[in-house]
């Protein structure tokens, strides 16, 4: 039975899985947890964690509001979506050349939830600036 059909037919399934305590944070390291039909493993007071986000399709567009990538990183730090929509770019193609560019140049960097923006780093590195997110396997 597929997870559609058992929906369809108003079943109640008891899932096990031996390794989802590590990907589960409401589950806090236990093996058994409750669903109740929509998401609830964000912890409450941690909305903003990008490791507890849900992703979603962007829709891109819109007038551009910067004529360089640059520009737009010189603005604040920035998403690669919001890089290709705040240059109105097409496709991106452009966007990811001019950060190789930047990075081959030694001017880029990225912060822990990976906006990049510009700041120093050895030719050819992306610089990841500032503390990361605890590795959820890390002791597994």
């Amino acid at each position: 039975m597929t997870l559609g059909g058992a929906a369809a037919a108003k079943v109640c399934l008891i899932v096990w899985c031996r390794d989802c305590r590590h990907q589960d944070p409401s589950l806090k390291g236990r093996r058994t947890g409750a669903k109740a039909g929509f998401d609830c493993t964000r912890p409450f007071g941690r909305a903003g964690d990008i490791p507890l986000t849900r992703s979603a399709a962007r829709v891109i567009g819109g007038p551009a509001r910067f004529r360089s990538v640059e520009a737009a990183l010189a603005a604040g730090r920035m998403f690669y979506a919001d890089i290709v929509e705040a240059i109105g770019s097409d496709d991106g193609r452009e966007v990811a050349a001019a950060l190789d560019r930047l990075r081959q140049e030694d001017h880029l960097a990225r912060d822990r939830d990976g906006r990049y923006y510009l700041g120093s780093s050895p030719p050819g590195v992306t610089g990841i600036v500032g503390s990361l997110y605890p590795d959820p396997n890390e002791g597994t």
